[in-house]
């Protein structure tokens, strides 16, 4: 067979395995997910903590809690998966007694089979891992012992000869236990078929599938790649239809709220037909490759066990509840996108290290560009210097800004004096200095409050301390506000001063964030989903993100209730602000539905940031 005989059985087919695919997402939406979620929360608790986020992550993982969580996770994603196609396959192999035997039958038989499945699963993700993980070791190995003389900004800004080098030398490291992964992916790829349609203990299957596919994994690898192209093709077709319709109802904008919304309603339904039809096609098409190839590698007849007796269902039943699942897709899609819209716009305007996209960042000079642009906070960086100055950083030494590898923690104010920290980006700003916390406050009194981030590179001494004896001494405590990336120092700075704003900021996390004890949170923006806004607006807890500096991306963020936007561009985000006052309900609509399907649309703002 080759992919369009694939193709037109499941076209054959398509009323059963689409109403599978639907029966299937309801179940793992409804089951697996809370699944999920409960054994996050279980592995954060044994660990006695309510959320992780960035190097506690890593942490967490390395501990034996964290590995038996990772584990169970990774097999209940990877079940839910393996169900639908478990699915797919036994609707097909039933179809060829009886066409009318559809998709929810074969769905319960498939998760009478459940304990077998997540079996299979674990087995798969250990049998990946131990593959995979000593490649990944040896990888980390080589960029800590070539990459750590310097911060790690350093090397992702400037990409100097050693990152490259290291890169060159990493990349044949991964790339060959990728292709030994995939390897072994050919050879076990019809243990699946195995545990479905053969007895035997679950591990077996492996095994099994080795020796069917020995000898004709290089012909399995070609048909698995083309059904990837397929796939890949698909998807660049259901992409490239969706930006059309978003095209579409942007132009229709223009004719008022009330067609705006229909069209909108409009494109959120047929997206999720689309969406629904094509995964339907991609997931069943690569059923029917597996069950072909089983069959031509198998001796033994394909057949389902005795007890299986599939329900017989009209067309319409089918086509039923795939209108209802779509329906209910497309309502539930509605209702929280108007959830997440404001009609009117409290959002704080915050500069990135001043504002850094115009000026050289964490300078005076930035900090100034900030004020002047009508930024409402400025957000620095400080750190502690040999002589116990708190000065204005981010990075852990000087390659980036100046070209000198000391550390901070090394460094005297005297030296910083000398130090050219303005020219890396343009040499008319080659007078500006390392600035200290208190220039920075003398700078911004009653112009711009100051967001303090407090860095922790494991040399601190007495930062917080010092932060708010500053503060302090400037008269400043009703002008700032403090974060940190570690827990650890958020608890310091609020034990030291329980009525300061203290935040807590987080690039990834794990578990739900606003169960940490913090008055704030500063989120990226892949963490700013509407259900962490929902989330920190019950726990009255403003949430912060960054780095925005896109006006789609902007609008986008306040549209969803932000309270503060960190972008190196603080001209801009006013500019924004003062656009989407112009902007109805509706027209805010089309953009969250844009940033819901990963699309971007012209806002009708001009970006005239001043030099």
């Amino acid at each position: 067979m080759f992919i369009h005989d694939y193709i037109r059985q499941v076209w054959h087919l398509r009323w059963p395995l689409l109403a599978t695919h639907v029966t299937v997402s309801v179940i793992a939406l409804a089951l697996i997910s809370p699944l999920i979620g409960g054994t996050l929360q279980l592995g954060l608790s044994l660990a006695g903590q309510s959320a992780l986020a960035d190097q506690d992550i890593a942490m967490f993982l390395l501990s034996p809690a964290g590995v038996i969580v990772f584990l169970l996770i990774g097999s209940l994603v990877l079940t839910a998966a393996v169900i639908e196609l478990s699915a797919m396959m036994w609707v097909q192999v039933s179809a060829k007694g009886d066409r009318r035997k559809w998709g929810p039958a074969a769905v319960r038989q498939v998760i009478m089979k459940g304990p077998r499945l997540l079996q299979f699963a674990a087995h798969l993700i250990v049998r990946l891992l131990a593959l995979f993980l000593p490649f990944l070791a040896v990888a980390g190995l080589i960029a800590y012992q070539r990459l750590s003389a310097h911060d790690i900004n350093y090397y992702l800004t400037l990409r100097p000869a050693e990152f490259q080098t290291t890169l060159y030398i990493i990349a044949p490291i991964l790339g060959i236990g990728a292709l030994l992964v995939l390897n072994r992916l050919v050879a076990w790829s019809m243990a699946l078929p195995v545990v479905l349609f053969r007895p035997g203990p679950t591990r077996r299957a492996f095994g099994i599938s080795a020796r069917l596919t020995k000898g004709h994994r290089l012909g399995l690898a070609l048909r698995f790649s083309l059904w990837a192209l397929v796939v890949l093709a698909v998807g660049a077709l259901v992409t490239l239809g969706a930006t059309g319709l978003a095209h579409l109802a942007e132009g229709f904008g223009q004719a008022g709220i009330r067609q705006l919304v229909t069209v909108v309603g409009t494109v959120v339904v047929i997206w999720a037909l689309v969406l629904t039809a094509t995964s339907t096609l991609t997931t069943a098409g690569f059923a029917a490759l597996l069950l072909e190839r089983f069959a031509r590698l198998d001796t033994d007849p394909l057949r389902l066990p005795d007890s299986n007796t599939p329900l017989s269902e009209s067309r319409m039943a089918q086509f039923g509840l795939t209108l209802i699942f779509i329906v209910g897709f497309a309502g539930a899609l509605g209702v929280s996108l108007f959830e997440t819209l404001k009609s009117v716009d409290q959002v704080q305007v915050i500069a990135h290290r001043g504002a850094a996209g115009l000026r050289p960042e964490n300078t005076l000079a930035s900090i100034q560009k900030a004020i002047d642009d009508g930024t409402d906070w400025v957000e620095i960086d400080v750190q502690e210097s040999a002589d116990g100055e708190v000065i204005v950083i981010h990075d852990s030494d000087f390659m980036k800004i100046a070209g000198i590898p000391v550390k901070v923690w090394e460094i005297t104010r005297a030296e910083l004096d000398q130090m050219d920290i303005g020219s890396h980006f343009d040499p008319a700003y080659s007078a500006e200095r390392v600035p200290l916390l208190k220039d920075v406050l003398d700078v911004a009194r009653d112009k711009a409050k100051v967001l303090i981030e407090l860095k922790y590179y494991g040399h601190s001494d007495r930062l917080e301390e010092r932060v708010a004896e500053i503060v302090e001494a400037a008269g400043m405590a009703d002008q700032i506000a403090v974060m940190s990336l570690e827990a650890t120092q958020v608890a310091r700075m609020k034990a030291l001063r329980p009525d300061w704003d203290v935040g807590f900021l987080a690039a990834t996390a794990v578990g739900d964030l606003t169960r940490l004890n913090a008055d704030f949170l500063a989120v990226n923006t892949g963490l700013a989903k509407p259900s962490l806004m929902r989330h920190a607006k019950s726990a009255e807890q403003p949430v912060l993100v960054w780095t925005v500096d896109d006006m789609v991306t902007m609008s986008q963020m306040i549209s969803r209730g932000v309270w503060g936007l960190i972008t190196d561009y603080p001209g801009r985000a006013r500019e924004v602000i003062a656009a989407r006052e112009g902007l109805s309900t509706g027209e805010r609509l089309l953009i969250e539905l844009a940033d819901l399907m990963g699309l971007e649309i012209d806002l009708p703002i001009r970006m005239t940031d001043g030099a």
